[in-house]
């Protein structure tokens, strides 16, 4: 048989393994991805590796697409990718690379989207298709949006813009335009946000007089016609605004979506509350319940009890204000146990963060102190325990492909359910009932199996994070009697003070606005100087001073701070009337919750004897450099100071010690060893991802030709035995904040790996200082004093005994964890 004749007889059957995978794919989704790899090895032997390409990238990667296998899709992605490249096939690039951004944005891995969007758009450079280009500029705008680059991301929308308008897609680029509005908006550029709002909302006016019927351009209007009624209310201008909304709310009552007819009704119901014109606020506000309720939507209705309940407390009715936040707070809080994952239930929550404000609010003025730290502590607490019963765990890998599928497919049927409903007419309400029956339906087939899988896999349900907040009397017992827990909650004009003792609580309100504080703390932190000495007195003033009447006979304080607090060293601050430092007088540590720390105390069970110690690892040529500061991860200059902190620290543990330094500092290594040793220290650079805080990384020795990033989102995964953690390294104990759950973070993905004790810094440390910190510490630490007493040991050295007493050397450093 000669070659050409066989290379026809494997596309023959290559083509007809692709016609089997296709009829079997819709009964038998193993056996028709086991056919079209079978189709692509046959390809591959017939030399035909753009089919094999097409294959991975159109049957495979989006057969595991559309059952929200977002990791297995992503990887035969990937696989395609790779031929494409290799063929030079730059629309085959562009769209592989645009799915894999649409993959990575679903998990909420953000740079990696980030970077295949851009891949993409290198290639669509080569193409003279258009809408390529738009597509990818559009997505690199909205990832941008969410990683916090809204200056890149309005240049992005610019560019799509430009190429809609100039290829006449009039309704594409009133979409754009809508984008564009909405970023300068998050921004404060109010002028701007509102043109192109306008811009976009004459574009759909336009557009609907010669196209009435268009479904796209008539929940456009509405939409952008809210939106600007959003603008104006934010703006305080509350007249315009309810003029944009009764506008929009004219548009939705003939043709629009039921959920948008929700928003306009409420938000409207708000504005007659902030105009005092109550009546009509709950008017409309009954209404938006009304419907919410009618059509299930509960992440509706639970806006709509929250509303309710401004009213009823704008009123004076406490007691029936408090009703409807509860009831709020029942909702959203079990509409966040059906959120499997940590991205969505931190965003969800960060929303939702306001009702449970308003609660504890109310209950102060209603005289209900313990309901009203109960109810702190669920907010403070919900989404650390999620993160200490379950980590991030990746449910692809802790079930059956057939389990998974099955729960994906029943989740999907639900949310398909509540997306029509959602997406009902206005005048489509008839329907409803018909509807509620399918879902009602729908809703018992996912608990059923779901409550199957917990028998079948008994450690599920707690993986999945359904922990309690710790009640106010357990809170009470957990408290050592030398210890004072201080909780801080920052209003827009008010601080409260929340201090718990094993004897009792007392509640504090100080006349402090959001933004005043906000402006000391980082006065406190300015840059051009080292320590700031009237900011970290007015401090004292304003967040210690109210405390002390009831710290009589108390040797700790146990911060949990809230939104910029969580950056200010508390143990820095200066008494004005003695000059002395709050370390000199208490020990400090931190925790995120009372929750967390009953969880912590529990953790960690190698002792304090063994250390494993990690410094100056090999990164890569060595640079050229001044005096090393633990602060450029990118550049990654070498710290030998590191080496020579690292090596006497050994000395202090032998002989149950490891060293690892230069080329053997790896993350390898860490993992092949971590698990035997009770004391952790590593001595590097690290960095934090503000936007994404379990993509913070410590910095180890480079391995394989690669830099050796320790993730957050890998320590999560690990079963470590520590009873303590040491990140000698820059901003670790940092992170992004979201309100409500204190730092994220590197200090967070340890918690979950089962250390109860982390040692971590705020700000960028300076390399000799630290050492000599480190020292005094870890010797403290091996001779059994308490770890929070055996850094403030150390501090207090600094600060007496050698030339580092500015605070800015001995400040950073903070415990997050148990203080035992």
């Amino acid at each position: 048989m000669s070659r050409i004749q066989n290379r026809e007889l494997l596309l023959a059957a290559a083509e007809q393994l692709v016609s089997d995978g296709d009829f079997i794919r819709t009964a038998d989704f193993g056996e028709a991805v086991k056919t079209y790899l079978s189709a692509v090895e046959t390809y591959q032997q017939a030399g035909e590796s753009a089919k094999s390409a097409e294959i991975l990238n159109h049957k495979i990667g989006i057969l595991y697409y559309h059952r929200g296998l977002n990791r297995k899709a992503a990887k035969w992605w990937k696989s395609a990718l790779e031929i494409y490249l290799g063929l030079g096939d730059p629309a085959g690039i562009c769209d592989v690379c645009n799915k894999l951004g649409v993959v990575y944005k679903l998990m909420a891995e953000y740079s990696t989207a980030l970077e295949y969007y851009q891949k993409g758009l290198e290639s669509a450079r080569q193409l003279s298709d258009e809408k390529v280009k738009v597509k990818l500029l559009n997505n690199l705008g909205l990832v941008y949006k969410l990683l916090g680059h809204p200056r890149r991301a309005i240049e992005k929308f610019k560019a799509s813009l430009d190429l809609k308008q100039a290829s006449g897609d009039d309704i594409g680029a009133a979409n754009t335009l809508n984008n564009l509005g909405n970023v300068y908006k998050s921004q404060g550029e109010h002028a701007k946000a509102l043109e192109a709002l306008e811009a976009s909302r004459a574009i759909f006016s336009r557009e609907l007089k010669a196209n009435a019927d268009d479904d796209a351009i008539n929940f456009g209007l509405a939409a952008v016609t809210h939106d600007i009624g959003n603008l104006h209310f934010q703006s305080g201008q509350l007249e315009t605004a309810m003029e944009y909304y009764k506008k929009s709310l004219s548009y939705n009552c003939k043709n629009g979506k039921i959920i948008s007819l929700f928003a306009d009704y409420r938000d409207l119901g708000e504005i007659y509350i902030r105009s005092k014109k109550l009546e009509s606020a709950e008017r409309f506000l009954h209404q938006a319940k009304g419907i919410a309720e009618k059509a299930g939507m509960e992440d509706c209705l639970f806006r709509a009890y929250q509303s309710l309940g401004n009213l009823e407390s704008v009123k004076g009715n406490l007691e029936k204000a408090f009703a409807h936040f509860k009831d709020a707070i029942d909702i959203l809080e079990g509409i966040r146990g059906n959120l499997l994952y940590e991205s969505h239930q931190t965003g969800f929550m960060k929303g939702a963060l306001e009702i449970y404000i308003s609660a504890i609010a109310v209950l102060i003025r209603l005289r209900r102190g313990e309901e009203a730290f109960s109810y702190l502590e669920m907010m403070k607490a919900r989404a650390l325990l999620d993160v200490l019963e379950g980590g991030f765990s990746d449910f692809e890998e802790l079930l059956s492909e057939e389990e998974i599928l099955r729960e994906k497919e029943l989740l999907e049927k639900l949310e398909k359910l509540n997306s029509e409903i959602a997406g009902l007419r206005s005048f489509q309400q008839s329907e409803f009932s018909a509807f509620a029956i399918m879902r009602e339906k729908a809703r018992r087939e996912l608990h059923t199996f779901e409550e199957t899988l917990y028998v079948t896999h008994p450690d599920l349900k707690e993986l999945r994070g359904r922990g309690e907040p710790l009640p106010f009397r357990k809170a009470r017992t957990l408290m050592s009697r030398d210890e004072l827990a201080v909780y801080y909650l920052m209003l827009d004009q008010k601080l409260l003070l929340f201090l718990l003792s094993r004897k009792k609580l007392e509640i504090i309100e100080r006349d402090l606005s959001a933004g005043k504080l906000r402006e000391q703390v980082l006065a406190l932190q300015n840059p051009s100087t080292l320590w700031d000495h009237k900011a970290a007195q007015l401090l004292y003033e304003e967040l210690i001073t109210p405390i002390l009447p009831f710290a009589d006979h108390i040797d700790r304080l146990c911060i949990i701070s809230d939104g910029i607090l969580n950056t200010l060293p508390f143990q820095a601050l200066e008494n004005p009337r003695t000059g002395r430092y709050l370390i000199e007088d208490f020990a400090v540590y931190y925790v995120p919750s009372l929750s967390a720390l009953k969880s912590v105390r529990s953790l960690g069970n190698y002792g304090t004897s063994s250390l494993l110690a990690l410094g100056d690892p090999q990164f890569a040529e060595p640079e050229k450099s001044g005096p090393a500061s633990r602060d450029k991860l990118l550049s990654l200059t070498p710290l030998p100071a590191t080496r020579e902190e690292v090596t006497v620290l050994g000395k202090v543990y032998e002989p149950r010690v490891k060293v690892l330094v230069g080329t053997e500092a790896t993350k390898t290594n860490f993992k092949k060893y971590a698990s035997q040793f009770g004391v952790l220290h590593f001595a590097t650079h690290a960095v934090t991802d503000e936007i994404h805080p379990m993509f913070s990384a410590i910095a180890l020795a480079r391995e394989n030709g690669e830099y050796g990033f320790l993730i957050a989102k890998e320590i999560i995964k690990m079963e470590l035995n520590a009873d303590l953690v040491v990140l000698s390294a820059c901003k670790t104990a940092t992170g992004k904040v979201v309100e409500g759950e204190g730092m994220l973070g590197l200090t967070r993905a340890f918690f979950s790996a089962g250390v109860p004790t982390i040692v971590a810094s705020l700000w960028n440390v300076d390399d000799r200082s630290t050492r000599e910190l480190m020292v005094q510490f870890h010797t403290r630490f091996r001779n059994r004093e308490r770890p929070a007493t055996a850094l403030r040991e150390a501090q207090l050295y600094l600060l007496r005994e050698t030339q580092y007493q500015n605070p800015f050397f001995w400040a950073p450093f903070v415990l997050i964890g148990d203080s035992e």
